[in-house]
Formats: C-alpha cells, structure tokens, sequence
C-alpha cells in the first residue's frame, strides 16, 4: 500500500505542478514525499519499526496540509486543485487506515504468542 500512495502522490503532485503555469514549489510537495515513501518501502517491508512509524506520521500529516491546501484560494482551477489534492488526500487516509490495522493486527499477534 505504502508503494502505491507514493506513487498516487507523484503522479498527482506533478501533474498539479505541470498543469498549473505558475509551477509553483509547493506543488512538489507530494511528489517528494512520495518519492520518500517509494525509496523507504524495501524498509518497511523489513518490518523496521523506525521507518515504519516516520512513513505512517508522514502519511498522516501530508492529508492536513493538503487539506489546508486545498481549502486555501489558489490560481489554479478549482475542479482540478480539489481533484488532484483531494486524490492525494483520499490515497493517504486510505494508507492510514491500512496503517492502523497492520499496527493493530500485529500488535494482537504479539499478545496472543505472550499469553500462549
């Protein structure tokens, strides 16, 4: 899941940055941090806490501020800005929530190998 939200974040980051005249920097945003979560996916595969917890905080994080982007006046279409961001934001919540449930579901492991 943590491949294809970085993925989702690339593809709409630079086609919000491509399609908008001005470029403007910020567009980067999620192509960068999708660009992290693709590069740190072999690590968190390995099951290697520390990186599993950066990519979940950044997964929950980047959906504020592209709330806040979104809900910010831009010069940029706004059917496009709320498409683009919003499908950002959608692929993070989604991520999250899968997030949430491994956490959990392996937690439970944990306690069912301890109480037998």
């Amino acid at each position: 899941m943590n491949l294809v939200n970085g993925i989702m974040l690339i593809v709409l980051g630079l086609a919000g940055y491509f399609l908008n005249e001005s470029r403007p920097p910020t567009a980067l945003i999620g192509p960068i941090i999708g660009l992290i979560f693709i590069v740190l996916t072999p690590q968190m595969k390995a099951e290697n806490k520390n990186v599993a917890h950066i990519i979940a905080g950044l997964t929950i994080i980047l959906p504020i501020i592209l709330l806040f982007r979104m809900l910010k006046g831009g010069d940029i279409e706004m059917d496009r800005k709320f498409f683009l961001l919003g499908g950002m934001v959608l692929s993070c919540l989604i991520t999250t929530v899968v997030y949430v449930m491994g956490f959990i579901a392996k937690r439970k492991e944990r306690q069912n190998k301890t109480n037998s």
